[in-house]
């Protein structure tokens, strides 16, 4: 199914959690990336129909794309745990662009963040 689609790279999602925010930035973007009214208008449809509308937040942050790779995945993970997230998935190339920066740079920083509290003890365990 996928071959047939000229797929070479697929992703899964599945979550065990008491709820899911979904913190789509809606700020200004690149041309060609999906305009933020068209990424809110299909995630409401999302919510409205098919999700379980209790387990469910849509909150659009209004933050421009940095496509600053590794640090603005850093920075999209201290906003989120600001808004209380203590879970984030950083995905592959997370907010990079071309092939400036690594496949896993972005999800690498996290191993390189020192924590010092009892909330998070273990190096690049917080948000992850």
């Amino acid at each position: 199914m996928f071959d047939e689609k000229g797929w070479s790279t697929v992703s899964a999602l599945q979550l065990l959690c008491d709820g899911c925010l979904i913190h789509s930035l809606i700020g200004n973007l690149k041309p060609g990336d999906i305009p933020a009214e068209v990424r809110v208008k299909a995630i409401d449809t999302l919510v409205e129909h098919y999700f379980v509308k209790e387990n469910v937040i849509q909150a659009g942050y209004p933050l421009d794309m940095r496509y600053a790779g590794p640090r603005e995945g850093l920075l999209h993970a201290t906003f989120r745990q600001n808004y209380g997230v203590n879970r984030m998935l950083i995905g592959r190339d997370h907010a990079g662009v071309g092939d400036f920066y690594g496949l896993f740079e972005a999800q690498e920083i996290f191993d390189k963040i020192p924590y010092a509290t009892e909330a998070c003890p273990e190096p690049g365990k917080a948000l992850l």
